[in-house]
């Protein structure tokens, strides 16, 4: 029997999105980027004057006093760049630690009115990155992988639900951010070097996110079932890091993503670890507000579904095994039943004349798998009804196979028996 389409249709479906979402916002992103207002420091009414017009939209000028103001600006992260007149030359102190592509943008308009006004450009970085992360990618590169470290926790901490319970789940995952965020924080800081803000609070922003990851993912999975955990990779893996601003620089965004960059977690634990280490913690309120948002509003989210959720209603699979090509009776049969995650939800034994029932199941699809001593398993899909029964029949013939070759769970193979019978599912299940 040939499996239903939404069986397979959706996975595959759900995949190609996520696959080309993935591609198609990190090389678009990445294609043609456009400076949006980049903060700008010029020294002098004249020269900011000149500055504005000439370079438009791309460059938000913040006219200054003189240098030092413009430098205190430019160490506390509030501009990107500081552009004063001097000795008949330009004079343009940028913060590669701000980003290498913001300050790639910046330099080259400032090159091209530089040029305008035939005057020498002079670029010194007074911020500079460290030398164990010349591209500036470090802070995207542990967000990421703390990101999907999480997210694969919450999932494998979900399909353990039937035998963990939720108190055990929340312990397990608090526990765990607590560990992915000191180890990523160890390795980031004291080992490469790629990071130089304070090992408490890389450990903390790292924590945080570990936590707003997890927590999100066990909150979709509970309240809007299986297609939560595509939700959870799209939010944070695709969206989340390709807006973060570690690898295009947030003034280089589109202004949709310029938006949504600062809200979500692996654009404020970006922000967070750049200020973090090069900016004295200028600006880490509010990325550390936004984490510890996601943090509380998803736990909360995860622990209400937990405890007053309805408990699950439950139907039954009641079938029959009938045998052909030899003499004798369906006894050494087992029908095994599991769920959309791939868990045994339910088995029972064959009765001698072929009849099996298994009650209390959760509603929702399910597989079953009928297996006999020395038989290849054969499964097929079909769905529990709440309240209802699902009547299924199979008939049981001779063949010899390799056993072994099956990816039933071990519990409910016999790898040394002698292939003899093959189960094949036979005739439409109905209620």
């Amino acid at each position: 029997m040939r499996p239903s389409p939404r069986l397979w249709l959706q996975p595959v479906t759900v995949s190609l999105v996520i696959a080309l979402a993935f591609v198609g916002l990190y090389l678009g992103f990445g294609r043609s980027p456009v400076p949006h207002r980049i903060p700008l420091a010029v020294v002098g009414q004249g020269l900011a004057d000149r500055v504005e017009p000439a370079l438009g939209n791309a460059i938000q000028v913040r006219q200054v006093a003189d240098g030092a103001d413009g430098d205190r600006l430019l160490r506390n992260a509030d501009v990107s760049g500081v552009l004063l007149s001097q000795g008949g030359d330009l004079h343009l102190d940028v913060a590669g630690a701000s980003g290498l592509t913001t300050v790639t943008a910046l330099e080259h308009g400032i090159s091209g009115f530089s040029a305008g006004a035939q005057k020498p450009l002079k670029v010194r970085d007074l911020v500079p990155l460290s030398r164990f992360d010349s591209r500036g990618m470090a802070g995207f590169y542990v967000s990421f992988g703390v990101s999907v470290a999480s997210l694969a926790l919450a999932q494998n901490l979900f399909a353990a639900s039937a035998s963990l319970r939720a108190r055990w789940r929340f312990l397990t995952t608090l526990g765990f951010n607590i560990v992915v965020g000191t180890a990523a924080g160890i390795l980031a800081g004291p080992v490469f070097g790629a990071i130089p803000a304070p090992l408490l609070p890389t450990t903390v922003i790292l924590t945080l996110l570990s936590s707003a990851a997890a927590f999100t993912q066990l909150a979709l999975r509970s309240w809007v079932g299986p297609i939560g955990i595509p939700l959870g990779t799209l939010l944070f893996v695709t969206v989340g890091n390709s807006t973060s601003g570690g690898v295009i620089g947030e003034d280089l965004l589109p202004a949709p993503a310029r938006a949504v960059s600062p809200l979500l977690p692996p654009g404020a634990t970006v922000r967070a670890l750049r200020d973090a280490g090069y900016f004295d913690g200028s600006h880490l309120g509010g990325p550390l507000l936004t984490l510890c948002c996601w943090t509380v509003l998803a736990g909360a989210l995860a622990g209400l579904h937990a405890r007053f959720r309805r408990p699950p209603r439950h139907g039954a699979i009641a079938g029959r095994v009938s045998l052909l090509g030899a003499i004798g009776s369906a006894t050494g049969v087992t029908a095994v039943i599991t769920d959309s995650d791939g868990q045994v939800i339910g088995h029972t034994a064959i009765e001698a004349d072929g009849r099996f029932r298994v009650d209390r199941l959760p509603a929702g699809d399910v597989t079953v798998t009928v297996v006999c001593p020395g038989c290849t398993p054969h499964a097929f899909s079909t769905h529990v009804s709440p309240d209802r029964t699902t009547t299924v029949e199979f008939v049981v013939r001779h063949e010899s196979v390799d056993f072994r070759q099956q990816g039933l769970p071990a519990a409910f193979v016999e790898p040394d028996a002698t292939p003899s019978w093959a189960a094949v599912y036979s005739g439409q299940p109905g209620t």
